[in-house]
């Protein structure tokens, strides 16, 4: 189960259709991106405007959210670095995505409250301006206080300040200028 986290971002790079010498060679060869690992680790990727891959991952069940990114198609990977918003609190790993402006969003889940694990879980996500080095302060999506809200695929961007949220409690149209 451990080498999961790799043979998932092995074929998110193939999915996202990178084209480097690791990528075309006719076996894939499986790159450790962290070590150890171990829970819900749910890897999720994305490839920047700029053309590098960019996953985040938990590092330990519930807790230490990971990024780390790879210029070579995934042939080797930065060391992961802790996600800021997420040190020292609990969360569940969400998703990534590449706007049209070049802008990265990431959505991740949290638990009721910033350090425990109960129910209901919230949405917050953060934006990067620059391939994914920084990030914004987190902002929730909205939501029902009494009802579970998760995300675990990837926001789709149907125009400027336009995202379909898939949320396990429903599916909306969200404009992040008007909350």
């Amino acid at each position: 189960m451990k080498l999961a986290p790799c043979l998932a971002l092995r074929v998110a790079a193939a999915a996202f259709g990178l084209t480097s010498a690791a990528l075309a060679a006719e076996e894939l060869k499986l790159v450790r991106i962290g070590n150890p690992v171990s829970g819900h680790i749910h890897p999720a990727a994305c490839v920047s405007a700029k053309g590098t891959l960019i996953v985040t991952y938990g590092h330990v069940n519930h807790r230490d959210l990971r990024l780390t990114r790879s210029t070579d198609g995934g042939a080797t990977w930065s060391e992961p670095k802790p996600f800021a918003p997420t040190v020292g609190k609990t969360y569940y790993p969400g998703s990534l995505t590449t706007l049209r402006d070049g802008r990265l969003l990431h959505a991740w889940n949290r638990w009721s409250e910033p350090t425990n694990e109960k129910e209901p879980r919230s949405v917050l996500y953060s934006l990067s301006s620059d391939d994914g080095l920084t990030w914004s302060d987190p902002k929730p999506f909205p939501r029902d206080e009494k009802v579970v809200s998760n995300i675990r695929h990837p926001i789709v961007e149907l125009a400027a300040n336009r995202w379909l949220l898939s949320l396990s409690d429903k599916t909306q149209v969200f404009d992040p200028t008007t909350g």
